[in-house]
């Protein structure tokens, strides 16, 4: 028997469940089945039936876990402050509607003056990394499955992660009151750990009528109706088996056949039955069985089973048995599985989080709150109809129309408008002299754009444009530069995309969600330029053919992962900025929001080939340099020398000078392990330029467009 203890004393370490006592579990959950589902059926038939019965609750439940861990959560707050960023006025208005994000959201969106999106906050880490052993969407759904047949989450906080405990192997701990005071969790009753209320957060999928402590699941309510359902087949069994219905008939062929054959037939065959003799043969009998109802319980349980699982978990027959008979049918369930299974879970669980993840990290849950994302997708024939017909009406204008569709605005399109004549023009006529149409004054003309503006870059790895001088083409591989360029310039016209009249009004931009594709983009063409790097390091100290992933896989990888990490980080920092920088000044110049969006990407889109072929050339250098160090660090190399270029910059030969000079152009042996400048230290050249490097040098490019080299120093060389 287990004792409870008011105050647990919590152990050190988490038993988890072995692969035993899960299949143990299922064998004692497929039993439970089997007794409330088949309980009036054939024993094989009612196992098979229950374990029927559990593979579908569990598939089921995997069905709606995928699409409800699916939807992105975000955290909204009401006061805008540096790291947020505004919400478009659809999304605004998703957020005051209750059947859509939950009471509490719509609450608190209904009253707020403003509401702007936390991109970057504690409760977003830990849901989108939980715990050390699964990513944030894989523990997402096995939460949403315990939600569903166990009819709760339980979650550990402990040590900054998030532990999702099995429902099936945790017990409350009341205290004398029959308060939850503290948890048990183990296999059986000799190993467990003890937590307190604080250390879980419990998650209930519903209440649960008569339990206090635990919560309700749709696998229990469906559970409960195949129990009624089979008790009502059952019913019907007996009073068929009871009414006296035949169960076979006997038939004769020969129409010459007497009654006192047909009676000493009968006599001869129910002798045969009660001898069990399996085979019944005459010349001129036939015995046909009637389908009673006995016959097809087996089926109709699982018909019973089906139909009430699939209900309970609120998943159309027709998504879940998808082909092409029911396609149609799918395209219309598929929306009233979103509505009506989809949202109402989402929205509650929201409700959840903010209610018990916020305070946990000292956040007001009236001032910050979850909500997900929309899950009905709006018909586009439908939003394209509706921004026309308001475009038409002169209710909107034409860029707030495209906006509504997710299209770039056009010039001239900030005119309110009635059936293309200008709002203006048709109240002035209206007002003063109504005229005919045709006599009816022009549209007034588009005024001239404004000056523009030149997009300032911040000093970051890749300078402030000062160096321009390149490395020779047969020191830079042109495909390698063209290739890297490409995927700069495609990332720079994405973020000119990115600047709204939203942003302009904000004053800032963030585009961190651009980050994963841009790394994407990235890592190949570092790894490839590695790689064709490292082997002419090896080549040149006498190894040939030697490939640093292949000789430091481990090494080389980290190369690439830090060095993409270093350009997503540079790039998003500086360009943020310089964009910041052209709204402030556009904002100078008391520009609307609209004409200040098209100077800001005018000048996005002049300094976007520049910039990227600055990126470009210093990237394929760096990788250059950074494949020759790496492989020379790996074949036992222990020094190197910087060389000057033969017209190499003063802030290089600064540099070069200060390390010791030989012979004019090589620097003294340098540890490969010891960097040629350090980070935050300013190298001045004779005719006064300045650098002051980012990061520490171990290998060229020392600044942006850099011609100099290292040179390995090998055993012999003076």
């Amino acid at each position: 028997m287990l004792f409870f203890k008011k105050k647990p004393k919590p152990k050190a370490q988490l038993p988890h469940p072995t692969s035993a006592s899960v299949d143990s579990f299922r064998e004692v959950q497929v039993r439970q089945v089997e007794d409330l589902v088949a309980h009036y059926r054939h024993w094989n038939d009612s196992h098979t039936l229950a374990k029927y019965a559990h593979d579908l609750a569990l598939d089921a439940a995997m069905f709606n876990a995928k699409n409800l861990a699916c939807v992105p959560m975000r955290l909204y707050k009401r006061v805008t402050k540096s790291g947020t960023r505004s919400i478009s006025r659809r999304r605004r208005n998703r957020l005051e509607d209750p059947a859509r994000v939950g009471a509490k959201a719509a609450m608190m969106a209904s009253a707020a003056g403003e509401i702007i999106e936390i991109t970057d906050a504690a409760p977003l880490r830990i849901l989108r990394r939980p715990d050390h052993s699964s990513t944030g969407t894989a523990w997402d759904v096995a939460r949403w499955v315990d939600k569903q047949l166990f009819g709760e989450a339980l979650l550990l906080h402990a040590d900054g992660q998030m532990v999702r405990l099995m429902p099936e192997f945790a017990r409350v701990q009341p205290d004398d009151d029959e308060f939850i005071t503290g948890w048990y969790y183990g296999r059986d009753q000799f190993n467990l750990a003890q937590f307190t209320a604080d250390e879980v957060q419990q998650m209930k999928w519903a209440e649960h009528p008569s339990n206090p402590y635990r919560g309700l699941g749709w696998l229990d309510m469906a559970i409960r109706e195949i129990e009624v359902d089979s008790a009502a087949l059952a019913s019907e069994i007996v009073r068929w088996k009871n009414g006296g219905y035949p169960e076979g008939n006997l038939s004769f062929d020969d129409p010459k056949i007497t009654q006192k054959q047909i009676d000493e037939a009968v006599r001869l065959f129910r002798a045969q039955l009660r001898s069990h003799d399996k085979l019944i043969v005459t010349a001129k009998s036939r015995y046909t069985p009637l389908a009673v109802a006995k016959d097809m319980q087996y089926a109709e349980g699982l018909d019973i089973a089906e139909r009430r699982i699939l209900n309970r978990a609120g998943i159309p027959e027709s998504l879940y048995k998808l082909n092409d008979a029911n396609l149609a049918s799918s395209k219309t369930g598929n929306e009233a599985y979103a509505r009506y299974t989809l949202m109402p879970a989402l929205s509650i669980d929201a409700e959840q989080w903010t209610q018990q993840l916020l305070p946990r990290f000292d956040l007001d849950p009236d001032v910050y709150f979850f909500a997900y994302d929309e899950v009905i997708q709006e018909n586009r024939v439908t939003l394209l109809d509706e921004a026309t017909r308001l475009s038409a009406g002169g209710l909107i204008t034409t860029n707030e129309a495209r906006e509504m569709l997710g299209m770039q605005s056009v010039d001239g399109g900030d005119t309110l408008a009635v059936n293309g004549v200008p709002l203006s023009a048709l109240v002035q006529g209206y007002t003063q002299n109504p005229q005919p149409e045709s006599a009816q004054p022009a549209p007034e003309p588009t005024p001239p754009p404004p000056k523009s503006i030149k997009m300032v870059w911040p000093d970051s790895i890749y300078g402030n444009g000062e160096h321009v001088h390149h490395k020779d083409d047969d020191l830079l591989p042109n495909a390698q530069v063209d290739a890297f360029r490409a995927a700069m310039e495609s990332y720079l016209h994405t973020v000119e995309g990115q600047v709204t009249t939203s942003t302009i009004a904000a004053g800032a931009i963030d585009i961190a969600d651009l980050d994963p594709a841009l790394r994407s983009a990235l890592e190949p063409l570092i790894a490839n330029m590695l790689r064709a790097a490292s082997a002419e390091g090896f080549s040149a100290i006498g190894e040939e053919g030697t490939d640093l992933f292949a000789q430091a896989p481990n090494e080389a990888l980290r190369i690439v992962q830090e060095r993409a990490s270093l350009i997503i980080e540079q790039i998003r920092g500086t360009t943020e900025d310089a964009i910041r920088s052209a709204i402030e000044e556009s904002t100078a110049q008391d520009l609307s929001a609209r004409e200040a969006q098209r100077v800001v990407q005018s000048a996005l889109a002049d300094a976007t080939p520049a910039r990227a072929e600055t990126i470009a050339r210093t990237e394929v250098a760096n990788a250059q340099g950074a494949g020759q160090h790496a492989a020379w660090s790996q074949a036992g190399i222990k020094e190197r020398q910087w060389l000057l270029a033969p017209d190499a910059c003063t802030v290089c030969v600064a540099m070069v000078n200060k390390l010791g000079n030989r012979n004019g152009r090589l620097s003294k042996a340098i540890p490969m392990d010891e960097p040629f400048a350090r980070a935050g230290q300013t190298i001045v050249g004779i005719d006064g330029r300045k650098f002051t490097p980012k990061i520490d040098v171990y290998h060229e490019p020392l600044h942006p467009n850099d011609r100099c080299t290292t040179v390995p120093v090998v055993k012999g060389d003076s």
